[in-house]
């Protein structure tokens, strides 16, 4: 979590100390820095069923969120060649909100309850690009990275019984990728599209309620499936050095693993498999030195 602070910091200051310098300064051995600061609004939807492995109990546990949150993100790209770029990125969640998890019968109570919680989204990426071509204005990139992806959910139940709960859920996405972009630059707009995807998306799901008479943990491990995302972005001059837009990104994650729940009867085997959709809609001010 240090190194995502380290990385919003930085970029944030880039932000900050940019305006008052960057018109007819240029960087050490004639690199080019695109540094990012980006207010978005995240939207979506993730899924995770667990059916008994072998199919013991009649009813699959089920957990369904549809998390609302502000995150602010930043983003540097430097270039030290003409052919090549290097990225790196983080974001933050600013507004834990309220938000709604269901789940289904079968399981020791909580089940059928309501639950208020409380969801936080960080996540952290370095990537490179590979341009392919770059005239007219234009650029057409291979692009390679990894991102990390944590969400971590948390609140309290609306119990009948008055028993005091607590309920935990954490998704961690590890998310080596590889895509394609083009990007346009001219002197009063500029333009990205990207398109990025993986076959070696792996996760960690844990899952831990708590109450005064009893708990339940479910942890999986998620190895099989896929992801893809859709990126855009368009800026325009507010002056040579800074410019303002437009920022949008939709994401698909399905994933398939196995896992264990455990409670003070024992151990039943699951598996388990995750949904996820979220859409990003946001500003972009951007620094070009």
């Amino acid at each position: 979590m240090a190194h995502l602070a380290f990385r919003i910091a930085f970029c944030a200051l880039v932000l900050v100390v940019a305006p008052a310098g960057a018109i007819g300064e240029t960087l050490p051995w004639n690199m080019t820095l695109d540094a990012a600061l980006r207010m978005n609004f995240f939207l979506g939807e993730q899924v995770a069923i667990y059916d008994a492995n072998p199919p013991g109990e009649a009813h699959p546990y089920r957990v369904a969120y549809n998390p609302r949150l502000l995150v602010f993100s930043g983003v540097c790209e430097v270039s030290p060649a003409r052919f090549f770029s290097g990225r790196l990125g983080g974001a933050l969640s600013v507004n834990p909100g309220g938000f709604s998890k269901f789940h289904g019968t079968g399981v020791v109570n909580p089940s059928d309850d309501f639950w208020e919680m409380r969801p936080e989204y960080q996540s952290w990426e370095a990537a490179g690009l590979l341009h392919l071509w770059s005239e007219l204005g234009y650029r057409f990139s291979v692009v390679g990275g990894y991102r990390e992806d944590f969400w971590i959910y948390r609140g309290q139940p609306q119990l009948s019984q008055g028993a005091e709960a607590e309920w935990r859920d954490e998704f961690v996405h590890r998310i080596p990728f590889i895509g394609l972009q083009t990007a346009a630059f001219f002197p009063w707009w500029k333009a990205r599209f990207e398109v990025i995807g993986s076959w070696f998306v792996n996760e960690n799901l844990l899952s831990r309620f708590d109450r005064t008479d009893t708990f339940l943990r479910y942890e999986s491990k998620l190895d099989n499936g896929g992801f893809i995302q859709l990126e855009a972005q368009g800026n325009v001059a507010l002056t040579p050095a800074i410019w303002l837009g437009l920022y949008a990104r939709y994401s698909y994650l399905e994933l398939f693993g196995l896992g264990n729940r455990t409670r003070p009867n024992g151990i039943v085997y699951y598996q388990t498999s995750v949904d996820e959709n979220v859409g990003v809609i946001g500003l972009d001010l951007s620094i070009l030195f």
